[in-house]
Protein backbone atom coordinates (compact mmCIF):
# COMPACT_ATOMS: atom_id res chain seq x y z
CA UNK A 1 0.00 0.00 0.00
CA UNK A 2 1.04 3.74 -0.80
CA UNK A 3 2.32 5.49 2.46
CA UNK A 4 1.34 8.85 1.50
CA UNK A 5 2.21 10.13 5.28
CA UNK A 6 5.76 7.95 5.38
CA UNK A 7 6.47 10.07 2.05
CA UNK A 8 5.77 13.25 3.60
CA UNK A 9 7.60 12.67 6.89
CA UNK A 10 10.78 10.96 5.74
CA UNK A 11 12.48 14.11 5.39
CA UNK A 12 12.52 14.24 9.08
CA UNK A 13 14.43 10.78 9.96
CA UNK A 14 17.51 12.63 8.99
CA UNK A 15 19.15 14.18 11.25
CA UNK A 16 21.28 16.94 8.32
CA UNK A 17 17.87 16.79 6.78
CA UNK A 18 17.36 20.99 7.38
CA UNK A 19 20.80 21.17 6.05
CA UNK A 20 20.25 18.96 2.76
CA UNK A 21 16.89 20.54 2.46
CA UNK A 22 18.08 24.28 2.40
CA UNK A 23 20.75 23.13 -0.20
CA UNK A 24 18.55 21.78 -2.44
CA UNK A 25 15.93 25.25 -2.12
CA UNK A 26 19.06 27.27 -3.19
CA UNK A 27 20.14 25.19 -5.86
CA UNK A 28 16.05 25.00 -7.48
CA UNK A 29 16.21 28.63 -7.67
CA UNK A 30 19.58 28.90 -9.85
CA UNK A 31 19.41 28.32 -13.72
CA UNK A 32 20.83 25.42 -15.08
CA UNK A 33 22.39 24.53 -11.26
CA UNK A 34 19.46 23.19 -10.61
CA UNK A 35 19.46 20.28 -12.87
CA UNK A 36 21.79 18.74 -9.84
CA UNK A 37 18.31 18.80 -7.98
CA UNK A 38 16.54 16.57 -10.61
CA UNK A 39 19.33 14.27 -10.42
CA UNK A 40 18.87 14.20 -6.31
CA UNK A 41 15.51 13.16 -6.99
CA UNK A 42 16.75 10.42 -9.35
CA UNK A 43 19.01 9.46 -6.26
CA UNK A 44 15.94 9.14 -3.86
CA UNK A 45 13.57 7.45 -5.85
CA UNK A 46 16.33 4.91 -6.06
CA UNK A 47 17.15 4.61 -2.39
CA UNK A 48 13.20 3.97 -1.73
CA UNK A 49 12.50 1.77 -4.21
CA UNK A 50 15.64 -0.49 -2.54
CA UNK A 51 14.17 -0.09 1.35
CA UNK A 52 17.27 2.21 2.90
CA UNK A 53 15.81 3.34 6.06
CA UNK A 54 17.10 7.19 5.01
CA UNK A 55 17.30 7.65 1.79
CA UNK A 56 18.83 11.77 1.50
CA UNK A 57 21.74 11.46 -0.19
CA UNK A 58 24.76 14.38 1.21
CA UNK A 59 25.49 16.60 -1.62
CA UNK A 60 29.10 15.62 -2.06
CA UNK A 61 29.02 14.31 -5.58
CA UNK A 62 26.97 17.94 -7.58
CA UNK A 63 28.84 16.43 -10.81
CA UNK A 64 27.18 13.08 -10.72
CA UNK A 65 23.98 14.30 -9.91
CA UNK A 66 24.38 16.75 -12.37
CA UNK A 67 25.24 14.20 -15.09
CA UNK A 68 22.28 12.48 -13.39
CA UNK A 69 19.21 14.84 -13.54
CA UNK A 70 20.72 16.58 -17.30
CA UNK A 71 19.10 13.46 -18.96
CA UNK A 72 16.03 13.27 -17.47
CA UNK A 73 15.63 17.05 -17.23
CA UNK A 74 16.48 16.85 -21.29
CA UNK A 75 13.64 14.38 -21.25
CA UNK A 76 11.23 16.98 -19.77
CA UNK A 77 11.87 19.52 -21.49
CA UNK A 78 11.24 17.22 -25.15
CA UNK A 79 7.52 16.31 -23.50
CA UNK A 80 6.91 19.95 -22.97
CA UNK A 81 8.30 20.88 -26.41
CA UNK A 82 4.23 20.34 -28.10
CA UNK A 83 3.73 23.01 -24.89
CA UNK A 84 6.07 25.07 -26.14
CA UNK A 85 4.95 24.63 -29.50
CA UNK A 86 1.04 25.20 -28.92
CA UNK A 87 2.03 28.38 -27.32
CA UNK A 88 3.78 29.74 -30.40
CA UNK A 89 0.71 29.28 -32.59
CA UNK A 90 -1.66 30.96 -30.63
CA UNK A 91 0.71 34.39 -30.18
CA UNK A 92 0.73 33.30 -33.56
CA UNK A 93 -3.07 33.33 -34.37
CA UNK A 94 -3.46 36.39 -32.08
CA UNK A 95 -1.02 38.48 -34.33
CA UNK A 96 -2.93 37.29 -37.24
CA UNK A 97 -6.08 37.57 -35.32
CA UNK A 98 -5.59 41.48 -34.91
CA UNK A 99 -4.23 42.17 -38.42
CA UNK A 100 -6.91 40.76 -40.40
CA UNK A 101 -9.29 41.62 -38.18
CA UNK A 102 -7.84 45.76 -39.07
CA UNK A 103 -8.12 44.83 -42.55
CA UNK A 104 -11.43 43.25 -42.72
CA UNK A 105 -12.66 46.74 -41.12
CA UNK A 106 -11.20 48.73 -43.62
CA UNK A 107 -12.09 46.73 -46.69
CA UNK A 108 -15.81 45.70 -45.28
CA UNK A 109 -15.11 41.98 -45.99
CA UNK A 110 -15.80 38.89 -43.76
CA UNK A 111 -13.34 38.91 -41.38
CA UNK A 112 -11.63 35.56 -39.63
CA UNK A 113 -11.57 36.42 -36.52
CA UNK A 114 -14.06 33.69 -35.14
CA UNK A 115 -12.89 30.93 -36.89
CA UNK A 116 -8.98 31.93 -35.25
CA UNK A 117 -11.02 32.00 -31.96
CA UNK A 118 -12.04 28.90 -33.09
CA UNK A 119 -8.64 27.37 -33.45
CA UNK A 120 -7.45 28.77 -30.67
CA UNK A 121 -10.07 27.58 -28.18
CA UNK A 122 -9.44 23.71 -29.86
CA UNK A 123 -5.43 24.38 -28.83
CA UNK A 124 -6.28 25.43 -25.38
CA UNK A 125 -8.25 22.39 -24.92
CA UNK A 126 -5.99 20.12 -26.60
CA UNK A 127 -3.22 21.70 -24.34
CA UNK A 128 -4.94 20.82 -20.91
CA UNK A 129 -5.51 17.31 -22.73
CA UNK A 130 -1.69 17.27 -23.02
CA UNK A 131 -0.72 18.61 -19.66
CA UNK A 132 -3.11 16.88 -18.19
CA UNK A 133 -1.74 13.44 -19.66
CA UNK A 134 1.85 14.28 -19.26
CA UNK A 135 1.44 14.79 -14.96
CA UNK A 136 -0.13 11.60 -15.12
CA UNK A 137 2.59 10.16 -16.74
CA UNK A 138 5.74 11.92 -15.05
CA UNK A 139 6.06 9.10 -12.10
CA UNK A 140 6.16 6.72 -14.01
CA UNK A 141 8.81 8.17 -16.24
CA UNK A 142 10.62 9.01 -13.56
CA UNK A 143 10.44 5.20 -12.04
CA UNK A 144 11.33 3.90 -15.47
CA UNK A 145 14.62 6.26 -15.69
CA UNK A 146 15.49 5.60 -11.83
CA UNK A 147 15.79 2.15 -12.87
CA UNK A 148 17.61 2.58 -16.18
CA UNK A 149 19.34 5.50 -16.34
CA UNK A 150 19.41 6.33 -19.74
CA UNK A 151 17.53 9.15 -21.88
CA UNK A 152 16.01 6.69 -23.83
CA UNK A 153 14.42 4.68 -20.86
CA UNK A 154 12.24 8.04 -20.71
CA UNK A 155 10.35 7.05 -23.83
CA UNK A 156 9.78 3.73 -23.43
CA UNK A 157 6.10 4.21 -23.23
CA UNK A 158 5.15 0.29 -22.87
CA UNK A 159 7.37 0.09 -20.01
CA UNK A 160 6.22 3.25 -18.33
CA UNK A 161 2.10 2.02 -19.36
CA UNK A 162 3.34 -1.57 -17.80
CA UNK A 163 4.19 -0.07 -14.84
CA UNK A 164 1.01 2.33 -14.02
CA UNK A 165 -1.12 -0.94 -15.14
CA UNK A 166 0.62 -2.91 -12.56
CA UNK A 167 -1.19 -0.79 -9.84
CA UNK A 168 -3.23 1.77 -11.23
CA UNK A 169 -5.23 2.28 -8.36
CA UNK A 170 -2.18 2.94 -6.34
CA UNK A 171 -0.58 4.94 -9.14
CA UNK A 172 -3.70 7.55 -9.35
CA UNK A 173 -3.41 7.58 -5.91
CA UNK A 174 0.00 9.01 -6.31
CA UNK A 175 -0.72 11.42 -8.56
CA UNK A 176 -3.64 12.70 -7.11
CA UNK A 177 -1.55 13.11 -3.40
CA UNK A 178 1.02 15.20 -5.72
CA UNK A 179 -2.03 17.17 -7.09
CA UNK A 180 -3.21 18.23 -3.33
CA UNK A 181 0.10 18.95 -1.69
CA UNK A 182 0.94 21.02 -4.71
CA UNK A 183 -1.80 22.79 -4.16
CA UNK A 184 -1.30 23.13 -0.53
CA UNK A 185 2.92 24.29 -1.40
CA UNK A 186 1.30 27.01 -3.77
CA UNK A 187 -0.95 28.38 -1.42
CA UNK A 188 1.31 28.76 1.57
CA UNK A 189 3.85 30.08 -1.22
CA UNK A 190 1.22 32.72 -2.44
CA UNK A 191 0.67 33.50 1.07
CA UNK A 192 4.03 34.16 2.18
CA UNK A 193 4.89 36.21 -1.45
CA UNK A 194 1.89 38.70 -0.15
CA UNK A 195 3.86 39.15 3.39
CA UNK A 196 7.34 39.39 1.72
CA UNK A 197 6.33 41.77 -0.92
CA UNK A 198 6.36 44.16 1.63
CA UNK A 199 10.03 44.06 2.20
CA UNK A 200 12.05 45.90 -0.24
CA UNK A 201 15.21 43.29 -2.05
CA UNK A 202 15.44 41.40 1.08
CA UNK A 203 12.11 40.42 0.59
CA UNK A 204 12.31 39.28 -3.16
CA UNK A 205 15.31 37.08 -2.54
CA UNK A 206 13.54 35.13 0.76
CA UNK A 207 10.53 34.88 -1.21
CA UNK A 208 12.84 32.83 -3.96
CA UNK A 209 14.73 31.32 -1.34
CA UNK A 210 11.14 30.26 0.08
CA UNK A 211 9.46 28.66 -3.74
CA UNK A 212 12.78 26.68 -3.73
CA UNK A 213 12.73 25.05 -0.89
CA UNK A 214 8.74 24.34 -1.75
CA UNK A 215 9.98 22.91 -5.00
CA UNK A 216 12.65 21.12 -3.93
CA UNK A 217 10.10 19.72 -0.73
CA UNK A 218 7.68 18.64 -3.82
CA UNK A 219 10.62 16.77 -5.70
CA UNK A 220 11.32 15.13 -2.73
CA UNK A 221 7.41 13.90 -2.23
CA UNK A 222 7.43 13.26 -5.68
CA UNK A 223 10.16 10.75 -5.99
CA UNK A 224 9.52 8.78 -2.94
CA UNK A 225 5.80 8.08 -4.49
CA UNK A 226 7.78 6.76 -7.11
CA UNK A 227 10.18 5.25 -5.01
CA UNK A 228 7.42 3.72 -3.09
CA UNK A 229 5.39 2.12 -6.88
CA UNK A 230 8.79 0.50 -7.75
CA UNK A 231 9.20 -1.01 -4.58
CA UNK A 232 5.40 -2.40 -4.35
CA UNK A 233 6.60 -3.69 -7.76
CA UNK A 234 9.40 -5.01 -7.05
CA UNK A 235 10.95 -3.31 -10.14
CA UNK A 236 14.82 -3.69 -9.62
CA UNK A 237 16.97 -0.62 -9.92
CA UNK A 238 19.38 -1.45 -13.26
CA UNK A 239 21.62 1.79 -13.59
CA UNK A 240 24.56 1.97 -12.63
CA UNK A 241 25.79 4.67 -10.01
Amino acid sequence: MLDIRRALEFLTDDPRAQNKIALGGLLMVVPLVNIAAVGYEVEVTRRVARGEPRPLPEWNDLGGLFVSGAWLSLARLVYTLPIVAVAFAMAAAGFIFAVQDAQASRQQTLPIGPVLAVGIVLLVVGLFIYGFVLGFLYPAILAEYARRGTFAACFYIAAIIRFIRRDPGQYALAWAAEIGLGLIVALISFVAGLALSAIPCLGSLALMFIFGIAAFVMLMFHSHLAGQLMRAGATPVLAKE
